[in-house]
């Protein structure tokens, strides 16, 4: 079963807009990059930008060449020397999560399919 959710172009356009800064928004980030990184398993980056520019988005009302997850999961690696930043991530992450707040006024239409 896999879901899809869809976003419309005015939902991404006030998020891009608002600022996110919330005391609950950002305890749950903490919370889960805190949490995540216990593991031991995976590099845990926070607010990390994502070159999406190769990547039609369309069908999900992304019409951006970079996003920016509040966490991804990358597998452990050595670490990046600071002298060697990473500006924008071409790497995708085993997962990106994107917490949602209470001012985001978004409407989401599901798709569930089942694959057997």
């Amino acid at each position: 079963m896999s879901k899809v959710i869809e976003f419309d172009e005015e939902t991404l356009k006030n998020e891009e807009d608002s600022n996110m800064g919330s005391w609950a928004h950002s305890s749950i980030q903490a919370a889960l990059a805190c949490l995540l990184r216990t593991d031991g398993r995976f590099n845990v980056l926070t607010e990390l930008n994502l070159d999406v520019s190769q990547v039609d988005l369309t069908q999900f009302g992304i019409h951006k060449n970079e996003i920016k997850p509040d966490v991804c999961l990358y597998a452990k690696k050595k670490r990046v020397e600071p002298t060697r930043d990473l500006i924008r991530m071409l790497e995708y992450p085993l997962t990106a999560i994107e917490i949602l707040s209470p001012k985001q006024n978004f409407r989401l239409k599901i798709t569930l399919e089942s694959r057997i």
